[in-house]
């Protein structure tokens, strides 16, 4: 159903999935995690060939091989199972294909599709805009179970989207949709809400009577250097959204007092982002926090840069991913979080903490870290990895830290590191110590970061592996 050489996320095609009902419950497990087990054995079978790792290890990209996609694509045409529509194919009232994807030529395409047949519509045309396609024409498949408009260049949807009645999946991903009708409240069986990178930023309070949603995503890009803290915003929501029961991933919602209390029932979360919080909410975000026994991803995003958050409190015994934006307290890196958690967080990010000592020192127990990105973290001079520590990191990343001027690097640190990423270190001006040690080392970015010395090949078996850029 993808473009040739398309390149699929596992999360995005794992949710495809649940909203085609292709994954059965087993046992104990969530409906994501079996279908991890299917995708597992497609990668295992090399039906699906691995293009891209997370931090993690973890598949992130995937993409079919060309003879095997050919193969595929002519048994969905044989057994009705999709129609790929590249402009050239033909529509005959003989075709009952239940699945469209539409890759070129699109406003044509669906006059032609009888209405009662289709159940999943996906389109790849980025040339349709406002047309008919996204207005009466998609009202007339009364049964779709999936509908993606991603990145196509679309301001709204059909006030009466919820005719739908049968939707699982509805992505909307980088549009320009601004708004959402009412009647969205109307598509009862919708377990994906996909809103990232659109302009929508307030939700109808009808959402909130959507039972069955599992994952709603909805942030609105600011900054795209990303250099400020407040880069994105999330989304307003309507109060009765934290009673539904099975959302596992929320991202990304504004702060205010109401939401930071009532967060605390959404307890089956395992994805989280919120943005704007103050220090007078922090507390209470903390408390409501700790009640997600099953969150493995958090980013907490201050409202600005001299926001102190008070986050000692918090604890969350899976975290794997944490994302920390917001000025923090000196002894924050000793809290339960860090040393109950430490063994489980793979990924941290910190940023804008304005931290006046060392940070490694309390961070370098964490074994099995395997990206470390400190911005805007530490306001001292000097950086020093010591043996042993970070055995299992790969990403390290140093950025905007204005006064560091000395990165040393012991013997036996950071054995598994393969890229660094210096960014903006304005003091950093002789090349870091001891750099030769790490073995793995295969990349170094270096963004408006200028050793002495570099640029007349004093440091030259370093060449090849460093992009000033």
């Amino acid at each position: 159903m993808f473009p040739e050489d398309y390149l699929f996320a596992r999360k995005k095609l794992i949710r495809l999935w649940i909203a085609e009902e292709f994954v059965e419950q087993r046992g104990a497990s969530t409906l994501e995690e079996t279908a991890e087990g299917y995708l597992s054995e497609l990668i295992n079978r090399s039906m699906l060939q691995v293009v891209k790792k997370n931090s993690f290890g973890r598949v992130k990209r995937c993409r079919m091989h060309d003879t095997l996609r050919e193969l595929a694509t002519s048994l969905c045409m044989k057994n009705n199972f999709c129609l790929l529509y590249e402009g050239r194919e033909s529509i005959n009232r003989d075709m009952h294909f239940r699945r469209l994807s539409i890759i070129k030529s699109g406003n044509k395409i669906c006059y032609q599709v009888p209405p009662q047949q289709l159940r999943t519509l996906m389109s790849f045309d980025h040339s349709i805009v406002q047309s008919p396609l996204v207005a009466t024409e998609i009202l007339k498949f009364t049964y779709l179970t999936v509908l993606s408009l991603e990145n196509l260049s679309i301001e709204s949807v059909p006030d009466k989207i919820g005719n739908l009645f049968n939707l699982h999946y509805l992505g909307l991903r980088n549009t320009k949709v601004k708004l959402l009708p009412n009647s969205i409240e109307e598509l009862y069986n919708l377990k994906t809400l996909d809103l990232m990178g659109s302009e929508i930023c307030k939700l109808p309070d009808g959402i909130v009577k959507l039972k069955k949603l599992r994952h709603l995503f909805a942030e609105t890009l600011i900054d795209s250097t990303c250099k400020l803290l407040r880069s994105r915003s999330g989304i307003y929501i309507p109060n009765g959204i934290f009673y539904l029961k099975d959302l596992q991933t929320l991202k990304a919602v504004e702060s205010n007092s109401t939401v930071v209390k009532e967060l605390g029932n959404l307890t089956q979360l395992r994805s989280f982002r919120i943005w704007n919080v103050k220090e007078n909410e922090s507390t209470e975000l903390c408390r409501s926090l700790s009640k997600m026994s099953s969150l493995s991803y958090l980013a907490i995003n201050a409202s600005h840069q001299n926001e102190l958050l008070q986050l000692r409190d918090l604890n969350l015994p899976r975290i794997q991913k944490l994302v920390l934006h917001a000025r923090l307290n000196e002894n924050m890196l000793k809290s339960p979080l860090f040393q109950n958690s430490g063994e489980g967080i793979q990924e941290l990010w910190l940023g804008w903490s304005q931290l006046q000592h060392d940070p490694l020192p309390s961070l370098s127990h964490l074994k099995n870290l395997t990206f470390l990105a400190l911005r805007k973290a530490y306001e001292g001079q000097k950086l020093v990895f010591k043996a042993g520590w970070f055995p299992k990191l790969k990403i390290l990343v140093l950025s905007q830290m204005l006064n560091l001027f000395q990165v040393e690097m012991e013997q036996y640190t950071m054995v598994s590191l393969e890229k660094i990423l210096f960014r903006e270190l304005n003091q950093l001006v002789k090349f870091p110590k001891g750099i030769e040690r790490l073995l793995n080392l295969k990349c170094m970015i270096c963004k408006d970061v200028y050793f002495e010395g570099f640029a007349k090949g004093t440091y030259k078996k370093y060449h090849f592996i460093c992009q000033v850029v």
